[in-house]
């Protein structure tokens, strides 16, 4: 297996994903997770403006499933509206072209736009650490 596969892209149990590790590791404050989990979703609001597509998350924090599907019905509606948006919102949010082939390769195809929300949701969580590892 690739090193840089990520092996918890695939649906586990009756929960579908699971949420990236730093949301739910040991030594981290639950307070820590939710500033974590809050700055994820803002992250996600911007990356997909900056590309003219409108996600409709809610303020409150959603369920780590609840937060997929509506990602992936965003990416499966301006996939059928505008693919090209699509291929522009990915390039922009640096998701490694790679990764995601071998995603797409190894996921059932009902569950690829799941896994792309689920690899968008981990992205954006890496920025917002780095950022705050950094400033």
């Amino acid at each position: 297996m690739n090193a840089d596969h990520e092996p918890s892209a695939l649906p586990q149990g009756e929960g579908g994903f699971e949420p990236p590790a730093p949301f739910t590791e040991d030594g981290v404050t639950a307070a820590d997770n939710l500033r974590l989990a809050e700055a994820t979703l803002r992250q996600l609001e911007k990356d997909f403006a900056l590309q003219g597509i409108a996600l409709d998350l809610p303020k409150k924090l959603p369920s780590y499933p609840d937060l997929l599907e509506r990602i992936a019905g965003t990416l499966n509606r301006e996939n059928r509206v505008n693919g090209e948006r699509l291929i522009r919102l990915l390039y922009q949010m640096d998701i490694d072209e790679a990764k995601m082939r071998i995603l797409i390769a190894e996921t059932p195809a009902e569950y690829t736009l799941q896994a792309l929300a689920n690899r968008m949701v981990r992205r954006c969580l890496e920025k917002v650490i780095t950022r705050r590892r950094f400033s």
